[in-house]
């Protein structure tokens, strides 16, 4: 049981870091664009 309910939580952590790190990762490859 407590398996499951550490994936029940780390999926959500997962998705809220994604949803975070987007943004993030869409900048820095428009900063090494600008370089290039």
């Amino acid at each position: 049981m407590s398996g499951g309910m550490s994936t029940s939580w780390i999926v959500p952590l997962i998705l809220s870091v994604t949803i975070f790190w987007i943004p993030a990762l869409q900048h820095q490859n428009g900063e090494m664009l600008a370089r290039l």
